[in-house]
């Protein structure tokens, strides 16, 4: 069993510190000696200074780089649909596990930050802005671990929708995302998983159309977006940046739900 890194020797417990990177089993500091800050998205303050590298860092939404989800990109951005007003993401499997690690609260746990997380991606992806939470409600496993989670969001430019997700509910196996404009609509079936199966329903007017993506796993595709980066710095959609303003929302869909947005784990 892999066992964690040691502390950082510039880490002090409960106070901002200066962090090193942890490269080839030690722990390294910046070759420039810059820093930048790292900030809980929960509470916004500042948890310490870390050492500034020239790696590669991408958040592993694999999906958003398989063809099934560009080609959603791609009829959305042609304006097919028109001026889009609706857009709705569920994301639900079935863990009926209580003991799983994914309903600890000391790790975080819950329905949002396992499963939900693809549901708020998903959803920001395809309504193309960042929403704002209207209302929220939740299901418990245990006192703070959301089995289920449901949402009313909405955009500054008047985009609004449904968002769920759940690990423990009713409804055992949804997967798809569904966007309305005033032309038309399209609806996604499998998105994180279309080596498996896929379906891309596009309807506008009388007409209707569906779509199959190839069945290649989408971590191929990241993995290829990986190694552009690192070799010719390419540039990628799931930066630092959006994985931040993503965790910014399953924030405020705990909060509106009435429980407390996940913190950082205390290290010894």
């Amino acid at each position: 069993m892999a066992s964690a890194p040691p502390a950082s020797p510039t880490a002090v417990p409960g106070e901002q510190a200066i962090c090193e990177m942890f490269i080839a089993g030690e722990w390294t500091g910046s070759a420039s000696g810059e820093t930048f800050a790292a900030t809980s998205p929960g509470s916004g303050s500042t948890i310490g200074e870390v050492a500034l590298g020239d790696r590669v860092v991408m958040e592993a939404f694999h999906y958003r780089y398989h063809p099934m989800l560009l080609r959603a990109l791609a009829i959305l951005g042609s304006g097919e649909l028109g001026t889009l007003q609706r857009v709705d993401t569920a994301m639900c499997v079935p863990l009926p596990l209580p003991r799983d690690i994914r309903y600890r609260a000391d790790l975080a746990g819950g329905a949002t930050m396992d499963i939900g997380c693809y549901a708020v991606h998903l959803w920001r992806v395809l309504a193309g802005a960042e929403p704002t939470v209207a209302a929220a409600q939740a299901k418990t496993m245990s006192a703070g671990v959301d089995r289920a989670l449901s949402a009313t969001l909405r955009t500054e430019g008047g985009i609004e929708g449904g968002l769920e997700c759940s690990l423990l509910s009713t409804k055992l196996l949804r997967l798809h995302a569904r966007v309305v404009g005033s032309e038309g609509s399209l609806t996604l079936f499998n998105p994180l998983g279309p080596h498996l199966v896929n379906r891309t329903t596009v309807t506008v007017g009388r007409a209707r159309r569906v779509e199959h993506a190839e069945r290649t796993p989408t971590y191929t595709f990241q993995m290829r977006a990986f190694r552009d980066a690192i070799e010719s710095g390419r540039p990628f959609p799931t930066t630092a940046v959006d994985a931040v303003a993503n965790m910014e929302v399953v924030d405020a869909l705990y909060r509106a739900a009435g429980m407390s947005p996940r913190e950082p784990t205390p290290t010894a």
